[in-house]
C-alpha cells in the first residue's frame, strides 16, 4: 500500500487558500503569513506577516499578539469560518480528526491564574489595599473592583490581574497591569498548555 505523501508546496497552496500570500522561512520548514488577529486590532494592524506556521506540525505562533497553537485549522476555523472547504482540506493534509479537533481545543482553552492569586476586593492584606488605592485613583470604584474579580499574586509581583470570563465559571484569559503610579503598563498572560 503507497502512502499518500503531502508535499510542503501543496501545504502552502492550501494554507496561502485561507490566509492569503504567504513568505518561506529560510530553512524551509515554515512560513509567514499576515496575522487575522492583529488585523482586526486597530492598535495592531499590520500587513506584515508575523504568523508562522511549521508546514510539518501545523503549529503556529504570531509574534505579534502571541496568538499560537497546536493545528492551525482551529485557528482558521476561528477567524475564516465561511471557508469551511479549504479549512477541511488543511484538517486532511494533517490527518486531524473531529475527535481529536475536539480533544486539542479543550485543552487549549485551559487557562490558570496563579495558586496565590487573591481578590483585592475581599481580602486586606497590604498589598491589596496598594491595589485597591492604585485602582481608585484609576477612576475605578468599588463595584467596578468587585465585579471585575481583579486581584494579585506573589507569583507576578506588582501586577495587577483582570481575568476575563465569558461564563461565570471558565476563565478565559487573564490581563495583567502593572500598580506603580508613574506609569500602566498592560502585559498579556501567556496561555498554558
Amino acid at each position: 500500500m503507497i502512502k499518500n505523501i503531502i508535499t510542503n508546496k501543496e501545504r502552502i497552496e492550501a494554507l496561502e487558500s485561507i490566509f492569503g500570500e504567504s513568505k518561506l522561512a529560510s530553512a524551509g520548514t515554515n512560513i509567514a503569513v499576515v496575522c487575522p488577529s492583529c488585523k482586526k486590532d486597530s492598535k495592531k494592524s499590520s500587513n506584515k506577516k508575523k504568523l508562522s506556521i511549521d508546514l510539518d506540525t501545523g503549529m503556529y505562533h504570531c509574534w505579534v499578539c502571541e496568538s499560537k497553537g497546536k493545528f492551525i485549522g482551529y485557528f482558521a476555523r476561528k477567524h475564516f469560518g465561511n471557508k469551511q472547504k479549504e479549512i477541511f482540506k488543511i484538517k486532511e493534509i494533517y490527518g486531524i480528526s473531529e475527535e481529536k479537533e475536539a480533544r486539542d481545543e479543550k485543552e487549549e482553552a485551559k487557562v490558570f491564574l496563579p495558586h496565590d492569586f487573591e481578590l483585592i476586593s475581599t481580602n486586606n492584606s497590604y498589598k491589596t489595599k496598594i491595589a485597591r488605592k492604585f485602582l481608585k485613583s484609576r477612576g475605578l470604584s468599588e463595584e467596578d473592583i468587585l465585579s471585575s474579580k481583579a486581584g494579585i499574586s506573589g507569583e507576578i509581583y506588582n501586577r495587577i490581574i483582570f481575568p476575563s470570563f465569558p461564563t461565570f465559571i471558565t476563565l478565559v484569559f487573564p490581563i495583567f497591569s502593572s500598580i506603580p503610579s508613574a506609569s500602566c503598563t498592560w502585559l498579556h498572560s501567556k496561555r498554558s498548555g
